[in-house]
């Protein structure tokens, strides 16, 4: 049964932002993707997930309209990548990475402490970071985890 849920979920729907709420219907995070979604539980919370574990448990969730993590998840249309104020967030982590700060909430800022745009790009977030495009989750892991065993990861 969960299968089917599962496979209702097509691969456009997975690429779209996300957002969770608490029980009160309040907002507490917002992703640019499934995956980015994912990389976040996996950093921090302390369940112990896997990253393929919790793209599959909030797929379940988004889709069969469920509760995950203590959270109701929801897709959002993904007109742009929405930046909020240049302060600190309930819970978020800032570590260095190449000159870059990364958020454990999935924000970037540059050396003097600037939010960076955004772009969102085959329903991922992206930041320039060393002049480079990368991956807003991918940096998540890197910074927060270690380097991911290879490419295809995150």
């Amino acid at each position: 049964k969960s299968e089917n849920r599962l496979n209702s979920c097509n691969d456009e729907q997975r690429k779209k932002p996300m957002e969770a709420v608490d029980c009160q219907g309040r907002l507490v995070a917002k992703f640019g993707s499934r995956g980015a979604a994912a990389c976040w539980l996996v950093v921090c919370c302390e369940w112990g997930l896997s990253f393929s574990s919790a793209c599959s448990a909030l797929t379940l969730a988004v889709c069969g309209e469920k509760e995950a993590f203590g959270l109701r998840w929801r897709w959002v249309e993904p007109r742009h990548v929405e930046q909020q104020e240049n302060k600190d967030l309930p819970g978020e982590e800032w570590r260095e990475y190449q000159g870059t700060w990364v958020s454990s909430l999935g924000r970037v800022r540059d050396h003097r402490g600037k939010l960076l745009l955004q772009s969102l790009r085959c329903g991922y977030c992206r930041a320039s970071v060393s002049g480079a495009g990368m991956s807003v989750a991918r940096l998540v892991v890197v910074t927060f985890k270690s380097e991911p065993p290879s490419t295809k990861h995150c």
